[in-house]
């Protein structure tokens, strides 16, 4: 994990900003955004970076299988599915959840504008 700058009077979901190749990043925990008991930062604790426009973020994960790419054929619209799950993907016998970042992001940026 990189070092984090913390921002004070934000929720506990934003947990810092990160210096990433000279680029502030905003590091998000998705534990805590999902109601999930987060487990304690290390040097070992992963990220992935991701983009909406022309916002980078970083997401902390528990774990980063593989990056898989994936038919479109196989992207549905999900519904009933919570407020962060925009997609649903359909891939050899397993159901891969679609992040709304717009709705994440939009609900945590507000907070350091």
């Amino acid at each position: 994990m990189l070092a984090l700058s913390h921002i004070p009077n934000v929720p506990q979901e934003i947990l810092g900003i990160a210096n990433r190749h000279g680029n502030a990043l905003l590091m998000l925990d998705l534990r805590h955004a999902f109601k999930i008991e987060a487990s304690p930062l290390t040097v070992s604790t992963l990220f992935i970076v991701a983009q909406n426009g022309e916002t980078l973020v970083g997401l902390v994960v528990d774990e980063i299988f593989q990056v898989r790419y994936v038919d479109r054929q196989a992207v549905k619209q999900a519904h009933g599915t919570g407020r962060y799950i925009k997609q649903i993907i359909s891939s050899e016998q397993l159901l891969y959840q679609v992040l709304d970042l717009q709705v994440l992001l939009d609900q945590y940026l507000i907070h350091i504008q």
